[in-house]
């Protein structure tokens, strides 16, 4: 995948179900090296603030808790950040609209690596 003539870069937040629940870290990490210059982002692990309806019933509560992991984002240099969850993918969207970073779900960067 590339972008401006190089290989993107891609970050991934980690959805929480998938990394504290199910111990599943690896394999979306190793789908995105396949198509892209994957770069880690120091708390990929941490909660971004939509925790299922927490973002709906206490939003500003959850723009606190994403506004340092927008932070993280936007310094990584990252062209894309990618969400296996579609809450943080929600949220992410919201909270990078007007930067350039565009939030993606794993399946759609895959997508647009294939064409």
């Amino acid at each position: 995948m590339r972008v401006d003539g190089r290989r993107a870069r891609v970050a991934l937040q980690d959805s929480c179900h998938l990394r504290n629940g199910m111990g599943v870290t690896r394999e979306p990490r190793e789908l995105i090296k396949a198509v892209a210059d994957y770069v880690e982002l120091p708390n990929a692990g941490s909660c971004c603030g939509a925790a299922g309806t927490y973002s709906l019933l206490r939003p500003a509560d959850s723009r606190e808790v994403l506004a340092p992991k927008l932070a993280e984002i936007e310094s990584a240099g990252v062209d894309y950040v990618v969400a296996v969850n579609p809450g943080c993918l929600r949220q992410l969207r919201q909270g990078l609209r007007g930067t350039p970073v565009k939030a993606l779900h794993l399946a759609e960067l895959l997508r647009l690596a294939g064409n």
